[in-house]
């Protein structure tokens, strides 16, 4: 978007438009005027989408197309069965990324699906990448925890030694997840509310 300034400015006049087809609120939302008009408020405080506003613009999309429905979809989840859920945010963004194809001089953070480059080699996507040590590392531990639960059924079973954040299920309407920061920082925690940078 931010690569293409035309798109930026029709997102900025045409919000009203846009919003409701990519964040696909169109078809099912009862009232898609009034989620349209909360959204605006609440990501740019009524004000214009630009190049000032990539934080905000970045953060409603990441919430809406990924947070909330992946939120939706682990509370049902928990309401409906009886296995384990193992909930994730992946927050490290190494050396290669996919935020950088469109915009490499912007920090959008890190990516969904990010996390594909340290469980598997992604030549198509990446030619170039050349791995870093702590790339590296948080390979091995990527490799680890899905092992591990490939394995047992849980990604930090009580016999393995090399986590010492044990990643625990959700267990409530609080989505407790474990946080992967890097190689060295990954702890339990919740989030019960969506939100702007």
């Amino acid at each position: 978007i931010y690569g293409r300034p035309n798109l930026l400015d029709d997102i900025n006049k045409h919000f009203e438009q846009i919003a409701p087809i990519t964040l696909l609120y169109r078809d099912t939302a009862p009232d898609k005027n009034h989620v349209t008009k909360t959204l605006r408020e609440f990501y740019f405080n009524n004000g214009e989408i630009n190049n000032f506003t990539r934080a905000q613009l970045t953060a409603m999309f990441t919430d809406g197309i990924c947070l909330a429905p992946t939120n939706d979809v682990v509370l049902l989840h928990l309401k409906y069965t009886h296995q384990p859920i193992y909930y994730y945010i992946f927050a490290y963004r190494g050396t290669a990324s996919y935020t950088t194809a469109s915009d490499p001089d912007y920090d959008y953070g890190v990516d969904h699906g990010n996390e594909l480059l340290y469980l598997f080699v992604l030549r198509n996507d990446f030619p170039n990448y050349v791995p870093n040590e702590t790339d590296r590392r948080v390979a091995k531990v990527m490799t680890t925890l899905w092992t591990n639960f490939a394995k047992t059924g849980n990604p930090t079973p009580a016999d393995d030694s090399h986590f010492s954040e044990k990643w625990y299920p959700v267990q409530s309407e609080n989505l407790e997840f474990y946080l992967i920061k890097n190689d060295k920082d990954m702890k339990m925690t919740e989030k019960t509310v969506l939100g702007k940078n």
